[in-house]
């Protein structure tokens, strides 16, 4: 059986296979998220950061991965920013040739989002 390396928390995100980039989230799977997508009178606002979300290149959340997850390939190398919600939740990039197009891309959203 491989040896674990390390585990994610709200510092290190997974290893960036196939995911342009990670951002904090909540768990989508929690029961008040849930609940919250199907009836617009639950307010799920207080379920916390629990893990990172994988987003591909076009923007779409891909996966999930809960903190404490551990994983037996090497630490990625990245970098984390504070992303254009609201709230203030992290984005991970890797170091990556792409990076610089993606950070450009969400400066922009930052921009749209913050003159609304």
């Amino acid at each position: 059986m491989p040896t674990l390396l390390w585990n994610t928390d709200k510092d290190t995100p997974p290893p960036f296979n196939n995911v342009a980039y990670f951002e904090r989230s909540c768990d989508p799977f929690n029961p008040k998220k849930l609940q919250a997508a199907l009836d617009k009178n639950v307010d799920a606002s207080d379920v916390p950061e629990s893990g990172w979300m994988g987003i591909d290149w076009g923007e779409n959340p891909i996966c999930f991965i809960p903190d404490g997850t551990g994983f037996t390939l090497p630490k990625p190398e990245f970098e984390l920013v504070k992303g254009y919600f609201k709230d203030g939740r992290m984005f991970a990039y890797p170091v990556a040739e792409y990076t610089k197009e993606l950070k450009e891309r969400h400066a922009t959203e930052f921009a749209k989002r913050k003159a609304a």
